[in-house]
């Protein structure tokens, strides 16, 4: 806690190996991660408890890397006798997360919270796995009540 009103946090997490060239997949190929070796984040969360609203950023990171599960594999022209394809590399991404909330005080000590967070506001398209499609900006709103 940086003051009474302000958090900062962050995380980063790094594996040594990506490819596992000991150890040979079903399909022949090395063994991979399927999974980033570096990621990374870092927030912001500011409260104001006694006016009921708040918000939050956070910046987040992964390196890029090398797929091989079953046919979803990268840098790898998969046959499949007159269909050929390649699935695209799996990219480094830096994404940045914001979001606000208020509280609404009711009877009691029962209270509504709205909060509304965007995702990847910058809209970067990223995709964490071969096959799957671009993931973009996503906003979303809630509206909680507790009891």
């Amino acid at each position: 806690m940086a003051t009474n009103r302000l958090t900062v946090s962050g995380t980063y997490s790094w594996v040594s190996d990506l490819i596992f060239t000991d150890v040979t997949s079903s399909n022949g190929l090395p063994l991979m991660l399927n999974a980033p070796d570096n990621k990374a984040s870092l927030a912001l969360k500011f409260r104001d408890e006694t006016k009921g609203w708040g918000w939050d950023i956070r910046g987040r990171y992964f390196n890029g890397y090398p797929v091989n599960s079953g046919v979803y594999r990268t840098d790898q022209q998969i046959n499949l006798g007159s269909l050929s394809y390649r699935y695209e590399s799996i990219f480094a991404s830096a994404l940045l997360d914001v979001g606000i909330n208020k509280r609404f005080a009711v009877a009691g000590a029962q209270e509504f919270m709205w909060s509304l967070n965007a995702d990847n506001i910058l809209g970067h398209p990223y995709r964490t796995m071969p096959g799957a499609p671009r993931i973009g900006r996503m906003i979303m709103t809630r509206l909680q009540y507790n009891f």
